[in-house]
């Protein structure tokens, strides 16, 4: 008898817990996937058919025409955004209403990834987002695209100026390079040509903690502002 009643209660726990949080999005009248107990839609992840992109890509483009659809992360409900008004709705008009980030790590684990603009919460994101909104405003990214486009340019030009037909590439250093230029133009108005020379680094070898400034790391020096 007993082992009946555990075996219920297990029963029990289990639906509430695992599968009923399935159906969270159907009873809200909401389009959402084909989840799996437990698991939800993460399967495809933990069972390598999709990498995280491809997953996110595939559900996003799930329900044609949904101005929102949702899936789930094991048995957390998760609403995927499509539509621009709705998500500008969600992020500027009605922002206090969506101001904590999920949490992944706890702070007192890893209070290096806490202070992550993506982990912020609460009061914290909120004055965060204050502080670095004035700086993301639109006439300011445009000008941003304009160094972004220059440092692009650059990188391009360095490799078709080898004149070579098979190049040896470090990509990661590659790109490494290209990411000092474009954050060095963007953010202190400086165009390094890390790519011409490994001594011209935003952050030098023997420095990694430590930011600086020389005429031998920046070839020209610009003003953002001016654009």
């Amino acid at each position: 008898m007993l082992r009946i009643i555990l075996s219920i209660t297990l029963a029990v726990l289990i639906w509430f817990r695992f599968l009923k949080p399935m159906n969270h999005f159907t009873k809200m009248g909401v389009k959402q996937t084909k989840p799996w107990p437990i698991l939800g839609d993460i399967w495809r992840n933990l069972f390598q058919q999709m990498n995280s992109l491809e997953s996110v890509e595939f559900y996003y483009k799930m329900f044609p025409g949904a101005r929102y659809s949702g899936f789930y992360q094991f048995s957390i409900p998760t609403l995927i955004i499509k539509d621009s008004e709705l998500l500008k709705q969600i992020t500027v008009r009605d922002f206090h209403h969506f101001t904590d980030h999920r949490t992944f790590v706890d702070a007192d684990v890893d209070p290096l990834w806490a202070g992550n603009l993506f982990a912020l919460t609460g009061q914290t994101w909120k004055e965060m987002r204050a502080t670095l909104s004035g700086s993301f405003t639109s006439s300011k990214m445009k000008n941003m695209v304009h160094y972004m486009n220059g440092a692009a340019e650059n990188f391009v030009k360095f490799f078709l100026n080898k004149n070579e037909k098979l190049i040896d590439i470090d990509m990661k250093d590659a790109f490494k390079r290209f990411t000092n230029d474009v954050i060095s133009t963007t953010t202190f108005g400086m165009c390094g040509f890390s790519q011409i020379s490994k001594q011209r680094y935003l952050f030098n070898g023997k420095a990694k903690h430590r930011l600086f400034f020389s005429v031998q790391t920046f070839a020209v020096f610009r003003n953002a502002d001016d654009a």
